[in-house]
């Protein structure tokens, strides 16, 4: 079994919230909520961005159909999440898909598989190579 202090930190890596309901239940019940904070702080970022926001301003007004708004104003090419040309951002995608406890350190081509479900920008592929390139040298 795995001991309190060693989940809290699992679940703050994961980000993910212990939410305990009150005793007024027959039972306590211990609740996982998953915060979209990623996605928000994409989302966000997506608004920061011009070419982007051209694809959002074609797609309102029957541009193509790959490209569509969601409900929570994000915009996403065949379903998948776009992702602005930040750095940054691109890098703690990148960071939190290598090193969740779940990947068990995926190569390249899997771990390009996994995001490629998500996530979409250009160049991801060469960013995915590299970015586990770097960690396999740091490594070593």
């Amino acid at each position: 079994m795995v001991g309190s202090s060693k989940k809290i930190t699992i679940f703050e890596k994961l980000k993910l919230e212990v939410v305990v309901l009150p005793e007024t239940l027959q039972e306590c019940i211990a609740a996982l909520i998953v915060r979209l904070d990623l996605r928000e702080r994409v989302i966000s970022a997506q608004q920061q961005s011009e070419a982007l926001e051209k694809k959002r301003l074609a797609s309102r007004t029957g541009g193509p159909q790959e490209f569509r708004e969601e409900a929570d104003n994000a915009l996403t090419f065949k379903g998948r999440l776009c992702v602005p040309d930040d750095p940054m951002l691109k890098e703690e995608i990148l960071t939190e898909a290598h090193s969740t406890p779940y990947a068990a350190h995926p190569g390249s081509t899997r771990m390009y598989q996994d995001l490629r479900q998500s996530f979409c920008w250009e160049g991801m592929k060469n960013d995915v190579a590299s970015h586990v390139q770097s960690v396999w040298c740091a490594n070593k």
